[in-house]
């Protein structure tokens, strides 16, 4: 039988011959001695700084809860906020001792005699993780939805077939790196619904077919745009349109005007509408040239409503290519969620752009310390165009 080395523990003596050694006066010290043991094997345990309302957080009880897959980089979320966890090298030694006296605490003590206390050393550091605010990775978030994306009733049973995977929200949370809060907000965005207590989003054809229906309906019906019957828009359509798709077109596409005899009015929200035709214009060809662009826009829109191309901001950017202006299908969601690859792709696309122009495309990098301004100067290289101020790769000509 294989014999196990047992660990020599330091008497009082030693600690005398140490002190002795040291030149050090017995009488001068504090009355407790402390002799560390480090382990024969290292343990799994990880440090992690945490800032006073993280730690207050945990100390209260309140969850924070690290999400991500395998191949990712972990984040930190509490319920409305997440954090990047970075690891830091640190040349200074961190040892992890349970129980551990420190100075406060023995000159508390009462002792006539030196104490001698055996402490174990858990493990020994050269890294520890901190945590960063930073936004949520939503990218997968609309892959996942984009693949179960309702396309009609009658196709629901093909999907289900397919088996393909349908969300809850409790699911989302296990899959996406975001904290509840702006899960939540995320799909509030992405005009998201719940379905039998999964989250769907509507496919693009389906969308604007639906959204056609319900356009024509209102020209069909001559009724004024501010002034809609909703109850009487639900009644007609739900022959060909399940209702709750209905009431999602209404409370996406339109806000409430007034109630009368119990029965809503509501009136469209013009820039939504607008937004959704140029895109459903663009994103066929993904190239336009800009003012058949805008003739082609404001004659399929609805009457009496106004395009503006301030209404497509986040999903197109505007180019000059040889004395001709031309107009590019460029949704910022699919663009990276790193920022600096992102402003390098975007130069790529165009090499000198406004700040009106790029902001739609880097203002969800955002933070409180953090603007446009300051993101482009750290990214991006200033001059002038024309006396109009504009940006370029900080590493071109």
């Amino acid at each position: 039988m294989e014999k196990t080395e047992k660990k020599y523990l330091r008497q009082m003596d030693d600690v005398r011959k140490v002190l002795q050694h040291a030149k050090l006066d017995e009488s001068t010290l504090l009355p407790v001695t402390q002799a560390l043991y480090f382990p024969a094997e290292e343990t799994q345990y990880k440090f992690l700084e945490l800032n006073e309302e993280l730690l207050d957080k945990l100390k209260n009880g309140i969850p924070l809860t690290f999400r991500g897959n395998k191949e990712d980089k972990a984040v930190l979320c509490t319920d409305d906020k997440t954090y990047e966890v970075k690891e830091v090298e640190t040349s200074n030694s961190l040892l992890l001792i349970p129980d551990l006296k420190f100075p406060e605490e023995m000159q508390s003590l009462n002792c006539t005699e030196r104490i001698l206390e055996h402490k174990d050393v858990i493990n020994v550091f050269h890294t520890y993780y901190e945590v960063k605010l930073s936004k949520p990775k939503l990218k997968r978030l609309r892959t996942i939805l984009n693949e179960s994306s309702y396309r009609g009733s009658e196709l629901e049973s093909e999907l289900v077939d397919s088996g393909v995977k349908m969300y809850s929200t409790n699911e989302l949370l296990d899959v996406i790196q975001a904290s509840e809060v702006e899960l939540k907000n995320a799909l509030s965005k992405m005009q998201a619904f719940e379905l039998n207590d999964k989250w769907r989003i509507l496919e693009f054809s389906y969308h604007v077919r639906v959204l056609s229906y319900f356009l024509n309906l209102i020209d069909e019906q001559s009724w004024n745009h501010e002034d809609i019957p909703a109850d009487e828009v639900d009644q007609i359509l739900s022959e060909i349109v399940p209702s709750n798709i209905i009431n999602y077109i209404l409370l996406t596409y339109c806000e409430n005007c007034f109630e009368l005899n119990g029965k809503r009015h509501v009136r469209l929200i013009e820039n939504k509408v607008c937004r959704i035709i140029g895109e459903e214009l663009l994103k066929p060809t993904t190239t336009f040239e800009f003012n058949d662009f805008l003739r082609a826009w404001q004659g399929s829109v609805p009457e009496g409503l106004i395009t503006n191309i301030c209404q497509l901001d986040g999903l197109v950017y505007i180019d000059n290519q040889l004395n001709r202006k031309v107009i590019h299908y460029c949704p910022e969601y699919e663009l990276s969620e790193d920022i600096a690859e992102r402003i390098q792709y975007l130069f790529t696309l165009k090499e000198k752009w406004t700040f009106e122009e790029i902001k739609p495309y880097i203002e969800v990098f955002t933070t409180e310390k953090m603007d446009e301004n300051a993101i482009l100067t750290k990214y991006a290289r200033a001059s002038k165009l024309n006396e109009i101020r504009v940006y370029s790769s900080k590493h071109g000509k």
